[in-house]
This record gives structure tokens, sequence and C-alpha cells, in this order.
């Protein structure tokens, strides 16, 4: 009897200090490092054979040898929004990678290529390459907008100094900060003393249930514990603004955006769009999207960025309406616009003579430059050099010589895939000069 009471009392005190460990922290971060990724890039490099660096050393050869081999460069963090594969990260994480690899906390690997970006909130999305129908990826779940407590508990995970998948904490020390880290300010960063360092760019900033509530963007050098996330207000509002058919495949919707709403979302139309077309206008509240429910913009989203120029979708408004709207190809001139944010037409005898080129000039002439509020709410670094009157000559060496023919290379490209561009840039002399453009899609 008073061995099983004493085995009683010792699982009693197993249990006990079981759940003393089992924490707040702990449990919000085994919900979350499932959809954490840690990113690096690969590329190869030629090292010495070390069998000829050995046999050189022990009989005093001087035989060389080399090989290639791929060597992994970590570059920071991100965070899974899709179980489809989609995830999100800071573009100062991925701007300079050639090969983008994704490692989930399993150990397992995917590459992913860009889809969307923007350079002023610091934002990029991804697209890991994989089959993940059978085997769908654990998505982030994110805090309701503006869920933000002061001096809440809260938590980062990332890849700190190449360390994958570490964990810090601290609290929240204040929100709607004013930064500037890509030289445009923001007054809605959220501050916290969670340790940030080198490689925790675009991991989540967590609260205790495990809710991304941001993301990790930058410190303050010159102090300790003070660094700063994107709040997920803002997050969000950059996905719907990339989680569309047109970035994904040639599928024209014409919904350019979705905000939150008490209801649902609202949004942005397009006008001489199919949504335009069956209906839908600007601050519509879509409610249900084919079926299921939206009460945010990512969820909005998600319901979206597989369609095609086949497909067909199923809004629910507030108001009590249903729409249909049926996608189609995008035009020539919408592909170009959409992809490049430029207008143009063909150089013909008549316009050569007009510009005061040789008659037999083959490209395209820029008509119109699209404004940054036009265009993706951005001015892209080549676009700023390019305007109403230069030519494009060549794309991928291949010279255009019709709007139709720059249409159907773009048809075969989507956001985030890259193209080099050669233009014929005026001076202030009057004077074309060729200007050389490698140009991430958009």
């Amino acid at each position: 009897m008073k061995r099983f009471l004493a085995i009683f009392l010792l699982s009693l005190a197993l249990l006990a200090q079981s759940d003393v460990r089992m924490t707040p922290t702990v449990k919000a971060v085994r919900k979350a490092m499932p959809w954490v990724v840690s990113i690096g890039t690969e590329i190869d490099v030629r090292v010495d054979d070390p069998y000829i660096v050995r046999l050189n050393e022990y009989f005093a050869l001087r035989r060389y040898k080399s090989r290639i081999e791929r060597q992994y460069t970590p570059l920071g963090s991100g965070v899974i929004i899709d179980e489809s594969g989609l995830a999100l990260t800071n573009w100062h994480v991925t701007r300079a990678a050639d090969k983008l690899l994704l490692k989930l906390h399993n150990g397992t690997s995917f590459p992913a290529e860009i889809v969307g970006y923007d350079i002023q909130s610091d934002l990029c999305l991804v697209k890991l390459t994989g089959d993940f129908k059978t085997a769908p990826l654990q998505a982030a779940d994110f805090a309701a907008p503006d869920d933000l407590l002061l001096g809440e508990s809260v938590i980062t995970l990332g890849n700190p100094f190449g360390l994958e998948h570490s964990v810090s904490s601290g609290v929240l020390s204040a929100i709607n900060r004013e930064l500037s880290v890509t030289g445009e300010p923001y007054n809605d960063m959220i501050q916290t003393d969670a340790a940030i360092n080198p490689g925790n760019s675009g991991g989540p900033l967590i609260n205790l249930d495990g809710n991304v509530i941001g993301i990790n963007q930058a410190i303050r050098s010159d102090a300790q514990g003070i660094g700063f996330a994107i709040p997920a207000k803002r997050l969000e509002t950059f996905v719907s603004h990339w989680l569309l058919p047109e970035t994904f495949s040639n599928g024209r919707l014409g919904i350019s955006q979705a905000t939150f709403a008490d209801e649902g979302v609202k949004i942005f139309v397009t006008k001489e769009t199919p949504a335009a077309e069956a209906g839908l206008k600007d601050g519509d509240i879509v409610t249900a999207v084919n079926g299921t429910l939206v009460r945010r913009p990512l969820e909005f989203g998600k319901q979206l960025w597989h369609l095609d120029a086949k497909s067909k979708v199923e809004f629910n408004l507030a108001n009590g309406r249903k729409i249909i709207v049926r996608l189609r190809d995008m035009s020539n001139e919408e592909r170009i616009a959409y992809r490049l944010g430029i207008r143009v037409q063909k150089l013909t005898r008549k316009l050569n003579i007009a510009l005061e080129l040789p008659e037999e000039t083959k490209g395209l002439a820029i008509s119109e430059v699209m404004k940054p509020e036009d265009y993706k709410d951005e001015d892209d670094g080549w676009r700023k050099y390019i305007k109403r009157g230069d030519l494009l000559l060549k794309v991928n060496r291949v010279v255009m010589e019709d709007e139709k023919q720059l249409a159907n290379l773009l048809e075969k490209k989507t956001s985030g895939n890259i193209v080099n561009m050669d233009f014929a840039v005026m001076n202030n002399n009057g004077r074309y000069q060729l200007r050389r453009e490698t140009v991430l899609l958009k």
C-alpha cells in the first residue's frame, strides 16, 4: 500500500511539474513553430578538393584540384500564410538572393520564388515550390487588427545569425512608433524589447495566443532592447494587394485591393474589368467568396489567388446581393500595364519620322509611364528613368516589333520573374542613349 501511495504521489508531482513548465509562452511557441521558416540562398562555389589537400600536406606535394560545391547562406526568416505554399517576409531579406530556399522547423526545405514585393513597406511575398495538396503546410493565424496591449508578453521567432528557429521573449513596449527604414516614414510601427538580431528580419512577432501581431523589421543599432515590427494590419493590406489572380496567372478579375470592414472586407474595383461588368463596385462589402465566409483581407485573398482565366467566382455582399464573376484572359494592353506599369505602341515609319529616328527602326514607343498610385502604389527604380517618348527596343535580347509580341512574352511570365530590357532613353540634349535594365516583374 505504501509503495502504491509513493508511486501515486510521484505521478502527481511529475504532473504538477509538467503543468508548471507548460507556460503560455511554451504553448504559443509550439503553435507557431510549424509555420515559421528560415530563409536562405544557395550559391555554387569552387573549393579545394580535401583529398588533394591532405596529400599535399602529407607528401609535401604541390598538386591542385578543386570542385564545385553548393553552399547555403542564411538571410532571414518568414511566415507561411497559406497552406498551399505562400510565405511572407521582408523585401530586404530576399532582394539580393539568387536562389531562395525556405526551411521548416522539421528540417524540410523547399525552393521558393518571389511573387510580390513592396520596397517602401519592405515586404515580400514568396511562393514555395512543391506539392502541398496531399500534405498541406501549416499557416499562421493573425491577430485581429489593432489587437495590441501595451506591456503584454510577446515572442519573436526566427533565424538570428543563422541560428534557425530561435525563440526570444519580451513585452510590447510601444505602438504607433514612427520609423523610416526604406526612406518612407510609417507611424504604425510596433516597438518591443524582445531580442531582434540580424536574421530575425521577416520572422513573426506573436502574442501569447500564438497569433501574428507583426513582422520583425529593424532594430535601433545604438541601443539594446529596442526592436520594431510591421503591424499585422499593414501586412494584410499588402497581402490583399497581391493575393489576386492577376499576380499568379493571366486571368483578369479586376479587384485591386481589399481592406477591413465591420461585416467583411471592403473591395476596390477597376473599371472595364469582369468584376466591374458583373456589378461589383468600389466600397462593396464582401462577406463570402464561393460560399466561404471572409472577415479579413487575408481570408479574402486566400480564396482568390489560385484562380485563372477559366474560373468563375461567387461573391456574397453585405447588402444581400450575390454576384458571379467570370474571369477572362488579360488583353495585350492589360498584361503589359499590369506587369510593367507602362503603355506602349508599335514604331511605324510615320512615328519614326516624328521622333526623328531612322525609318527602319524597330521597337515600341512608350506612350505612358503609369503613376505609382495607378500601378502597385510604388515607383520602381527602373521606371524612374523611363518617360513618355522613350523606346523599348529589346526584351531578353529579342527585338520587340509590336505590342502582341511583348504581351506574348509576358504571358509566359508572372509576378516575380526577371526580364532584361533594353531601352533608348532621350537625354537632356534630345539624343537617345541606350539603357539596359534588369526588371523584376510585378
